[in-house]
């Protein structure tokens, strides 16, 4: 299982597509070339991260086998990602917050805060962005978890080898 450190790394990089969004406006509105490049920068500084943590994951993380009996793919996190993420954005007639840094800094920090809470790792466009799949299964023992695959899981009951990111999350470890 991560630890706390890796688990906000993971989160933060979930704020990549807010930079990226904030740094094409800047960059779009000719209002600031160097704060663009800074924004646009720290997005791909995410981008880079999030897959640095999942490759450090899936090579240094504890094997652990998951018998699955059934799953469905879950794509729900896409319309929250337009939701909690790009509706801020539509707020005023230039789509920006106009150089209001603390305002975007606590928006910021609460995302973060609410999914150190609820640990929505799985609340990650980044992941979707590199082909990372979303599956809803049910375990042998009848629970219910999250599996983050990059291979689309056949559709029958399937027995794969997974790392805990988190309790009921698991990144599917492929060959």
């Amino acid at each position: 299982m991560l630890n706390k450190f890796a688990k906000l790394l993971l989160i933060l990089t979930s704020l990549a597509p807010i930079a990226l969004t904030y740094g094409v406006n800047r960059w779009s509105q000719h209002a600031d070339t160097y704060g663009a490049v800074a924004w646009l920068g720290a997005g791909v500084l995410l981008v880079v991260i999030c897959m640095w943590v999942l490759h450090h994951i899936t090579h240094n993380g504890q094997t652990q086998r998951l018998d699955i009996t059934s799953f469905e793919r879950d794509n729900r996190s896409a319309i929250d990602f337009l939701l909690v993420y790009l509706l801020p954005f539509f707020n005023n007639k230039d789509i920006g917050v106009d150089g209001d840094y603390w305002t975007m800094g606590f928006v910021a920090l609460m995302i973060v805060i609410v999914f150190m809470h609820k640990g929505n790792f799985e609340f990650n466009p980044v992941l979707g962005i590199f082909g990372y799949h979303f599956y809803t299964v049910q375990i042998h023992d009848g629970f219910t978890s999250v599996v983050i695959s990059r291979t689309e899981l056949p559709r029958r009951k399937i027995d794969i080898s997974t790392v805990e990111l988190a309790p009921g999350l698991y990144l599917h470890k492929e060959k």
